[in-house]
């Protein structure tokens, strides 16, 4: 009797000890996603489907799938004792739990992947100006400019002295001029950009 619970308590603290390493391990991905989107990766634009489906979805995808099967006790367990609605409820908490970390485990690092792929093939080519329609100004808490590119919607974030002067300022006649090189799969590689007005 003595010698089982033994086994359960070191089993126990075998699960918390795994438990605070991937805890710890989803914290510093986190870190390093926020770092490299803030001050190490190049702004791109664009971008065909194909690319949307190498990149993000298949790799989500698989990552969610994977992370399901690794977890899958875990996973049925929540649902025990809950009623069909708590169910429902349930089911999308962890759906996008764990599209969540199904990006930072594994769409993360296929971005950085791509990004360093695409910027080193793109190295030679010409930069080119593209004029870009203003969609609207954004004065909110984290200001920004949003703009027609290739039928989709782009932004860029608003110098914080601008707040006042674009808070009700209509975006008809205002242009984002980007500096891009043009790179893989509809992509195109930011190197600068300005706000010009034609009125």
């Amino acid at each position: 009797m003595g010698h089982s619970v033994k086994v359960k308590q070191q089993r126990s603290q075998k699960g918390n000890g795994s438990g605070k390493t991937q805890y710890a391990l989803l914290i510093l991905v986190i870190l390093l996603f926020v770092v490299y989107r803030l001050s190490v990766r190049i702004h791109q634009v664009g971008g065909s489907n194909l690319y949307r489906a190498l990149v993000f979805f298949i790799p989500v995808a698989t990552g969610l799938l994977l992370l399901g099967y690794w977890q899958r006790n875990a996973l049925l367990k929540s649902f025990d004792g809950l009623n069909w609605f708590e169910k429902i409820v349930m089911a999308f908490l962890q759906l996008a739990k764990g599209a969540v970390v199904s990006y930072l485990v594994v769409g993360f690092p296929i971005e950085v992947a791509w990004d360093l792929v695409n910027r080193s093939v793109t190295g030679g080519r010409p930069t080119e100006t593209l004029e870009c329609p203003v969609e609207s100004f954004s004065t909110s808490k984290n200001p920004k400019i949003w703009y027609r590119f290739q039928g989709g919607l782009e932004q860029v974030p608003m110098v914080n002295s601008w707040r006042e002067l674009y808070e009700d300022e209509s975006p008809e006649g205002h242009f984002i001029v980007l500096k891009a090189r043009p790179a893989l799969l509809g992509t195109w590689l930011v190197e600068d950009w300005d706000l010009q007005s034609h009125r």
